[in-house]
């Protein structure tokens, strides 16, 4: 169910291919305007950022509309959502380490290779977020 969240939120911001947005609906659909996708993502880095990120492995759409967010919403948000992705990583590493009291609590760990993407996407975005703020 959150794919089809981000896929859906990939194709209202345009982030889709023109043959996958008419091949989920069957026609072709006009993507927004600059300022509809900013006045969207302005103020969701912090809400957007952290769920994205922990998808993108298994989410190939999360990419665009993390990019998206990046671009587009204030840079102070961005950073601090970027620390919270980064939090998370922290403790899914502990966790799979062992390091943690309570394993029960925890089965949908992530695989170290899911982990390492994550990171990879933080720092990316974090480039692409200290590009906006020159």
């Amino acid at each position: 169910m959150r794919i089809s969240v981000v896929e859906t939120l990939a194709e209202v911001l345009g982030e889709l291919d023109e043959e996958s947005m008419v091949s989920r609906h069957g026609v072709e659909e006009e993507k927004p305007s600059a300022d509809e996708k900013h006045s969207l993502l302005e103020d969701s880095a912090l809400s957007l950022l952290p769920r994205l990120i922990s998808l993108a492995p298994d989410c190939p759409a999360a990419q665009s509309v993390i990019d998206s967010v990046t671009t587009q919403s204030r840079p102070k948000e961005v950073l601090l959502a970027l620390s919270e992705a980064l939090a998370h990583i922290e403790e899914e590493l502990v966790r799979g380490h062992g390091l943690s009291d309570d394993e029960d609590e925890h089965e949908d760990e992530q695989s170290e290779e899911d982990l390492l993407e994550q990171l990879v996407l933080i720092v990316e975005a974090h480039a692409k977020c200290e590009l906006q703020m020159i």
